[in-house]
């Protein structure tokens, strides 16, 4: 068995042995996700499954009893991994591991096309989650925990609430509809196997919101280009037309995105995960967003950026 933390081996041979009956012969940890740890375990019945347990903090960030309504919501469209187990008590989960197409080129067309189907999959489906993720009520949620326990942020950042808050209403006016959505598709989420079926996994955000979101932060997170993001709607879309607000408002909510991680970075920073440069690399981008548009007011003067040390 390979090393890692006794405590965490004690829980993953505990749980397994408990719920399955089954003994834990090796175990692997992944380096998959950044608000959790992730463990491949192989059972001596040869299964193999996944357990996430959750990371510092992650009690204030997150809820579990949301999250778990929501999983079980999405359970007819098969588009996330076999759920074995889940204590939304203590955010424990246990899925059945799915083996990933190896060496997937995220910005490729495959790629693009498969991951775009499963959101729109789940955009248009008849489910309704149990929460609402809107992003200044998380933005300002994750503010106050900063101020709670005394958490330094960059020295501009009060200031700026009000500026988001624009920016968030604006959004919400163009914007569709509501509906159910991911709200954390980083490419890691996706898992494409080896018969090009698509799976996204990580449901801890979701909620309900704009499928705009969705769309704003896979391209993020990606780091599209302009060419990709629009092939990218096309794949989203189909024939139908690209409706005309769709760019600003993924814009915004890119300015938004940023934002809000950087606060959850700043709050993951705080119990003892090191993603400051992270953070600081989300704080700078947003502000160079909002300068290379039209969301600033004339009277209102950028902080400078901060710079990683």
């Amino acid at each position: 068995m390979s090393f890692l933390y006794p405590a965490h081996i004690a829980t993953l041979q505990s749980l397994l042995l408990s719920h399955y009956n089954s003994h834990v012969t090796d175990v692997y940890k992944l380096s998959k996700g950044m608000t959790n740890h992730n463990y491949k375990c192989v059972l001596d019945n040869h299964e193999q499954v996944i357990v996430r347990l959750p990371g510092n903090g992650t009690s204030l960030l997150i809820n579990r009893h949301d999250e778990y309504h929501n999983l079980c919501a999405i359970v007819p469209l098969f588009i996330n991994v076999p759920l074995l187990y889940f204590n939304a008590d203590t955010g424990i989960q246990v899925t059945r591991f799915v083996t990933e197409l190896p060496e997937t080129d995220h910005t490729g067309s495959i790629f693009l096309q498969a991951a775009t189907a499963a959101m729109k999959k789940l955009h248009t489906a008849p489910v309704r989650f149990n929460n609402r993720f809107a992003a200044m009520s998380m933005i300002r949620q994750y503010y106050d925990i900063t101020c709670q326990y005394d958490i330094a942020l960059a020295p501009a950042f009060a200031a700026m609430l009000p500026v988001l808050e624009r920016i968030a209403e604006e959004a919400e006016r163009e914007a569709p509809g509501i509906c159910p959505c991911h709200n954390d598709p980083v490419p890691e989420n996706f898992i494409l196997d080896r018969r090009y079926r698509c799976y996204l996994i990580d449901w801890e955000y979701a909620g309900m919101n704009s499928p705009l979101w969705d769309l704003a932060a896979f391209s993020l997170e990606l780091n599209l280009s302009v060419s990709q993001e629009q092939y990218m709607l096309q794949c989203y879309y189909g024939p139908a037309a690209i409706p005309a607000y769709t760019c600003r408002v993924m814009q915004s909510y890119k300015i938004l995105q940023d934002m809000l991680w950087y606060l959850w970075s700043m709050i993951k920073v705080h119990f003892h995960t090191d993603y400051f440069a992270y953070g600081v690399m989300r704080y700078n981008r947003g502000l160079s967003m909002l300068s290379s548009g039209d969301f600033l007011p004339p009277h209102i003067r950028l902080p400078e950026t901060v710079v990683p040390v």
